[in-house]
């Protein structure tokens, strides 16, 4: 907590000098003092969130402003101004912010592609539901030419799909996945 210090501040050894601070020091050390002027020392531990290393000088600000105040002194005006992203910095959140595209990218396409293959299944549980396959075999088409038939179509789709996928991606804006290190032309 708060409260005067006196000899704590010459202890050298931090455990000691806490030790001290906390004991309200020793009193073959406290110097005498006249009422007019008082030499009085404040210690205090700050804790605070290391994830947001910035708020430190506005906390010290802040406790340093109570102690000003409790003395019958001013106020202390605290300013945090954040340095500029050095160059290393801003390579890493380009970087990051490319792998993160490249990645929302590959998720894009391949929740795109997973509907063909829905709508194949949905085509075979219907021929198979509907005997369409029989049918067939009885006007006379082959089972080559129908199973033929049936992955051309097939092809066409996942053809117009990726034709439509890559156009998207291209008008979006993605060169993240065409060129570099994780792309598809890298």
């Amino acid at each position: 907590g708060w409260g005067y210090y006196w000899g704590c501040r010459t202890i050298r050894d931090d455990d000691k000098r806490r030790s001290c601070m906390f004991n309200g020091g020793d009193s073959e050390s406290r110097p005498s003092y006249s009422p007019a002027f008082s030499a009085a020392s404040y210690g205090y531990e700050l804790l605070f969130n290391q994830t947001m290393i910035n708020s430190l000088p506005v906390l010290v600000s802040a406790v340093n402003s109570a102690i000003l105040r409790t003395l019958g002194g001013g106020v202390i005006e605290p300013s945090v101004q954040v340095l500029p992203k050095t160059d290393a910095e801003e390579a890493k959140a380009s970087a990051t912010a490319a792998y993160i595209a490249s990645n929302v990218g590959a998720l894009m396409v391949t929740l795109a592609f997973l509907g063909v293959p829905s709508q194949s299944m949905l085509v075979i549980v219907e021929e198979r539901d509907n005997d369409v396959k029989h049918m067939l075999h009885l006007m006379g088409v082959k089972v080559a030419e129908y199973w033929l038939c049936t992955y051309t179509f097939d092809l066409i789709r996942w053809v117009v799909m990726a034709s439509l996928g890559t156009v998207v991606l291209t008008l979006v804006g993605a060169p993240t996945m065409w060129r570099g290190e994780m792309g598809l032309a890298g």
